[in-house]
């Protein structure tokens, strides 16, 4: 189900398609890229819509990076760029250092104790524990990929969802560090 085109045939701003269960298999491959890189970390954790079984989503895979500290050290940035990496720096989250990989992976490394680490967590957490909420954010996705104008709308839209659900799962007694 790729949501890339419009109705009219012209591109669209967000392209979502069906789950994938090999989903958690490339996570696995890349999480072991990445851990013999950053042999410091202290969690590397699938995150986002497709770290969620069977929920539609943009299809790549986004990875959380939890380091004692950031930004991680040239060198292990170097090491990131060698096997296909671009850097972007804190690419509009303060704190955080982002890598792409050919649009397919994006990392998040983030410091210990970041509330953006938690919020990521409790985030898949709860949309794994509630196939409802699940399903409601899947219905909210569709319709929001139908009428963003781009990536950043699109983004903004969900975030009162996103917000909600990050509620819930506090509200539920979520503990991140189970997870």
């Amino acid at each position: 189900m790729s949501r890339g085109v419009s109705m009219t045939g012209a591109p669209r701003a967000v392209v979502l398609t069906a789950p994938d269960p090999s989903w958690a298999d490339r996570f696995a491959a890349e999480r072991s890229r990445i851990a013999a890189i950053f042999s410091e970390a202290v969690r590397i954790e699938h995150i986002g819509s497709t770290a969620v079984p069977g929920l539609l989503a943009k299809p790549v895979v986004d990875i959380l990076l939890v380091l004692p500290e950031t930004p991680p050290m040239p060198e292990r940035v170097r090491a990131m760029e060698a096997i296909g990496y671009e850097h972007l720096g804190e690419y509009g989250i303060v704190g955080r250092t982002y890598f792409r990989r050919q649009r397919a992976f994006h990392v998040h490394a983030f410091p210990v104790g970041h509330i953006e680490v938690e919020r990521d967590l409790l985030f898949r957490d709860h949309l794994r524990a509630d196939p409802d909420r699940a399903r409601a954010y899947a219905e909210l996705k569709l319709h929001l990929a139908a009428i963003a104008k781009d990536q950043v709308e699109y983004s903004r839209l969900k975030r009162p969802f996103v917000d909600e659900t990050i509620e819930q799962a506090r509200a539920a007694g979520r503990d991140i560090s189970q997870s």
